[in-house]
């Protein structure tokens, strides 16, 4: 299953940043943030995180203002994720992870820690708010060798919104508001604060985290259960926005992403060529692994593997073929680099041929170009 948040996701803060400077770069490249409190600049509170580099709130004031409202996300089903470290698993106060909110609180959302451990996720839109609120999901005491996965999902449910936790890749808990709520009518004008909680009334002298932050995104969708758990990648955490099961999805979503529009039809076992199901629409592009591959064991840090495939480009005239069949050779010529969690080292063909369909029907008659070509590739 290929999972892709590349289009959905807004804005995506690593936390990397290590710099003497107060930006925190959106790699999505949406808004900037800018950190501001007790310290100087992101040098200063940058840790190892949970992935690569880390934010580490220590003083009172600290946050990063995303210098965007994200109102257009708020107005829709939207999730966000965030890895925190925390401080303590029992704060004396509500902590808040992010959140903003304007001066009447009629349109805000907010993400805390509870001091009983839990997590209190709120939304409003238009004056209607609605809230879920966790039992214990911390451990009492300290957590200070404990990095945790959080995702919120809000989305519009008839005319109510439903509220979702998930809480290190498990579901934790939703709520489906009493009221009626259109999230299209969250209006707000002031900044999304992550680390805080941007509202006027907020006492940022005592209720505040403490601890690190790492990894935090904003997607305009309801997230499902498995891009959730892809997110969390079994505690490991990713920065990826793509995932792939198998280098096959790689390969072939490379050519469905070209706007090729071909059925391809998969086969576990050889296809000969006069073996071309009946009734396929053309053109099609019929392909099977022809063999089991191998394992680099001399390059064992590289963990090489190599596969090769048999396709047959099927038209009805042999034109159309050799067209089709030049086409999916400049797709995959051109499949090398990082996707995801691949690596292509190379993706090259080794041999080349024409062939038949055989009938007695000439109006069934199929023609056909092959071709072989040959992948290496490592899992990253």
């Amino acid at each position: 299953m290929v999972i892709d948040l590349t289009s959905f996701c807004v804005a995506k803060y690593k936390l990397n940043d290590d710099a003497a400077s107060a930006v925190v770069v959106d790699s999505q490249g949406f808004s900037n943030g800018t950190y501001s409190g007790g310290e100087a600049d992101t040098h200063t509170i940058h840790r190892a995180g949970k992935i690569n580099g880390s934010f580490y709130w220590g003083a009172l004031a600290d946050k990063i203002n995303t210098n965007a409202t994200f109102q257009s996300t708020f107005r829709n089903n939207f999730s966000m994720s965030i890895w925190v470290k925390p401080i303590h698993g029992r704060p004396p106060t509500y902590d808040a992870y992010f959140g903003v909110s304007d001066t009447s609180q009629n349109n805000l959302i907010t993400l805390h820690q509870t001091p009983a451990g839990g997590l209190y996720f709120e939304y409003g839109a238009g004056g209607a708010l609605t809230s879920i609120e966790t039992s214990a999901l911390f451990t009492a005491g300290d957590n200070t060798n404990d990095w945790h996965h959080i995702v919120v999902v809000a989305e519009q449910s008839g005319s109510k919104v439903k509220l979702s936790i998930y809480f290190d890749g498990v579901f934790a808990g939703s709520y489906i508001s009493d009221n009626n709520i259109t999230m299209s009518n969250y209006t707000n004008s002031l900044n999304l604060y992550i680390g805080n909680y941007n509202w006027s009334e907020w006492d940022t002298a005592n209720d505040m985290l403490f601890g690190g932050l790492d990894d935090t995104m904003i997607f305009n969708k309801a997230l499902s259960t498995d891009e959730i758990a892809f997110l969390y990648n079994d505690g490991a955490g990713t920065e990826d926005l793509i995932h792939y099961d198998n280098i096959e999805e790689v390969l072939f979503s490379s050519i469905t992403m070209t706007g090729n529009e071909v059925m391809i039809i998969l086969s576990t076992a050889k296809v000969y060529l006069h073996e071309i199901p009946q009734g396929t629409a053309l053109p099609a592009i019929v392909y099977q692994q022809d063999a089991t591959g191998f394992n680099d064991t001399a390059q064992e840090t590289i963990a090489l593997k190599k596969k090769t495939y048999q396709f047959t480009c099927w038209a009805s005239t042999m034109t159309g073929a050799i067209a089709l069949s030049e086409a999916l050779q400049d797709v995959l010529n051109a499949t090398k680099g990082i996707y995801g969690n691949f690596k292509v080292e190379r993706c090259r063909p080794t041999n080349e041929s024409d062939a038949i369909a055989e009938t007695t029907d000439e109006n069934l008659k199929r023609k056909g170009r092959r071709v072989d070509y040959e992948v290496v590739y490592q899992e990253i």
